[in-house]
């Protein structure tokens, strides 16, 4: 592709071929709003961003870098943490991003975890869960 393709027809063509990662921001979203992998490309697809190169950060271009990786999420006064979860990491500037198909599995576990505490009633404090 040239450099001079239109930015809507790039992402389009990089979600088609599922060469994208998600960051942990939009994570923190999905799971805070309630939507999935593909609604999150859906209104990716729509709108106009720069450019995302597979090869290096998207925050700021450094080399990335699999890497294990703990987070915490919290929803209504309690606190769930995951860790083990496999992630790409800048070597820079540290921005954590995910693989297709990543982003989803982990809010899939973070609202398995959510779910898990209302049903034991469990409203404080903090669960943690392992991969």
């Amino acid at each position: 592709m040239s450099s001079q393709t239109d930015p809507v027809v790039r992402i389009q063509e990089l979600v088609r071929t599922r060469h994208y990662r998600i960051g942990l921001h939009a994570v923190r979203h999905m799971v805070e709003e309630g939507f999935d992998e593909n609604q999150l490309l859906e209104a990716v697809k729509r709108k106009t961003m720069k450019d995302f190169l597979r090869s290096g950060c998207s925050e700021c271009g450094g080399a990335v870098r699999s890497r294990t990786i703990t987070q915490e999420f919290e929803r209504e006064g309690l606190r769930v943490s995951v860790s083990g979860i496999r992630a790409l990491v800048c070597t820079k500037c540290e921005a954590v991003c995910f693989e297709p198909g990543g982003a989803q599995a982990l809010v899939e576990a973070v609202n398995g975890l959510f779910a898990l505490a209302k049903r034991n009633r469990q409203h404080k404090g903090k669960l943690a869960g392992a991969i």
